[in-house]
């Protein structure tokens, strides 16, 4: 893949296999500019004559890292599928992969693709895990409600002491606050069952791909704390047309006791205060407390994504 001549085209067969998550060739371009160099990113394409008729790579997972775990991705034009493409494509990252010293692939595809499936095991896949899409539509969420709730829940922990504040207030005051926030994303990921474990990015890493992201939001980033110690999180970022919802969690001895509600509130108060039309989130298919709390807002699942992984001997 050549940056940015081919964004275009890669661009363009994302947006086509995922059109509700479409990219720009500018967003392309600036996401590969962002990627940390230390970390093993090879990306290809297919062209059929001038036009990308498919996109793959293989690469360093961003998250459950180990060593010889690499995780990689083929995509194929909805019109080009089934012409071997896709082959010729996992053939050569194969490969590289494979000189990379691979000893296991990890991939994933959304359930509704009939293609997928059949694509991936045929070469010896395994699915391992699951992940849900949801969606709240916030023209059905009443202000005044989310209101209300917030101040009971003012209430509530009045006597603990808890206060919730955002990433931007915080670090007008803390100088260390983006190692803050690192080092309570790196404690909640611990306990999120992602189906795969290993090493998180580096405080480098994070910092460069998500604080420093355009999409960062820290007037979104909210923050429950217990005195000086940061014990949760609600974190909203920007997207064409929606908000996502990246992290909610809270550390384990402030659970059960309503604290990732009151921050899910301040996050749907937000959207709806800046006009948002509607916030999407990805849960584990095997947490059922966050998937509970998401469905008395109102979430709705949209889409399943299946994840697979391949051991290689």
């Amino acid at each position: 893949m050549r940056v940015p001549d081919d964004c275009a085209g890669v661009a363009a067969v994302c947006s086509a296999c995922f059109p509700d998550w479409p990219i720009s060739a500018d967003e392309m371009a600036a996401d590969e500019a962002r990627r940390p160099p230390e970390r093993l990113h090879r990306a290809l394409v297919a062209l059929e004559g001038d036009t990308v008729a498919g996109f793959g790579f293989v690469q360093e997972p961003d998250v459950a890292a180990r060593k010889g775990r690499l995780r990689m991705r083929v995509l194929v034009a909805p019109e080009r599928r089934r012409s071997g493409v896709g082959s010729a494509l996992y053939d050569a990252l194969c490969e590289i992969g494979n000189e990379a010293g691979a000893t296991e692939f990890v991939t994933e595809a959304q359930a509704a693709d009939e293609g997928a499936a059949p694509f991936l095991t045929g070469r010896g896949f395994v699915e391992y895990h699951r992940r849900v899409e949801s969606r709240l539509s916030l023209a059905d969420v009443d202000p005044t409600a989310i209101g209300r709730a917030i101040d009971a829940h003012v209430d509530a922990f009045f006597a603990s002491g808890a206060r919730i504040a955002t990433f931007r207030q915080l670090r007008q005051v803390h100088a260390d606050a983006a190692r803050r926030l690192y080092d309570l994303d790196a404690t909640l990921w611990v306990d999120v069952p992602f189906g795969l474990s290993g090493a998180l990015p580096t405080y480098d890493q994070y910092v460069a791909t998500e604080i420093d992201h355009p999409d960062f939001m820290p007037a979104a980033t909210f923050i429950a704390l217990d005195g000086d110690r940061w014990i949760g999180i609600s974190a909203l970022v920007r997207h064409p047309g929606f908000l996502l919802c990246s992290m909610t969690g809270v550390v384990r001895d402030w659970r059960s006791r309503g604290l990732a509600r009151w921050l899910k509130l301040h996050a749907l108060r937000h959207a709806l205060e800046c006009g948002a039309a509607e916030i999407r989130t990805f849960n584990d298919s095997i947490n059922p407390a966050i998937l509970a709390l998401n469905a008395s807002f109102g979430f709705r699942v949209t889409a399943v994504q299946l994840r697979y992984r391949k051991e290689l001997r």
